[in-house]
């Protein structure tokens, strides 16, 4: 029988002799050190919610970056500002969806967290946005907030399924299963 503990593995003392193991120990340490745990399976929901978040921040640049033309446009005194601010704001967003990849659960609370004030913020827009005198920035500000709420709402369901809050959790080292062993 095999166990992992202190993240490597050990031989304990009762060995199946019927059906021994193609590999010695020296391998399967060899094995054990190189997978990350990163590597499991992601589940259907949680990557499609990935994906949904992928496109609402990749909306939040796109819209960023019309801002910052519609501000270069204009001879505004703070451009070179927006400009860091920006891919300060691509950098940090790119961190974010790294961290969702990477299973980490409380980027995913922050995520959800983070959605539902989009979703409350998106629906405070349109409740109030029809008094505007530009009607291409009205129609702009209407659509981006509608295709917000369109990727937002059904990413934090996702996000607040079983299935995702089953793959965030966080892995014990100690647990390894029979078919982590197989080759």
């Amino acid at each position: 029988m095999w166990e992992l503990s202190s993240s490597r593995l050990e031989l304990s003392r009762t060995i199946n002799y019927q059906h021994p193991h193609p590999l010695g120990p020296a391998e399967i340490l060899e094995m054990a050190d190189l997978l990350p745990p990163e590597q499991a399976a992601i589940p259907r929901e949680v990557g499609i919610a990935i994906r949904f978040q992928t496109a609402l921040f990749l909306l939040g640049v796109l819209l960023e970056g019309f801002g910052f033309i519609r501000k270069v446009l204009r001879d505004d005194p703070h451009t070179v500002t927006s400009a860091v601010a920006w891919v300060l704001v691509t950098a940090l967003w790119w961190l974010w969806l790294r961290g969702l990849w990477s299973r980490r659960n409380w980027v995913r609370w922050l995520t959800i967290i983070c959605n539902v004030s989009i979703l409350c913020f998106d629906l405070l827009i349109l409740a109030t946005e029809s008094g505007r005198d530009q009607p291409l920035l009205r129609y702009v500000v209407i659509t981006a907030a509608c295709l917000q709420i369109v990727l937002a709402g059904p990413a934090t369901i996702m996000f607040l399924r079983p299935v995702a809050r089953h793959w965030y959790r966080p892995r014990p080292n100690s647990v390894l299963s029979a078919g982590d062993l197989s080759v």
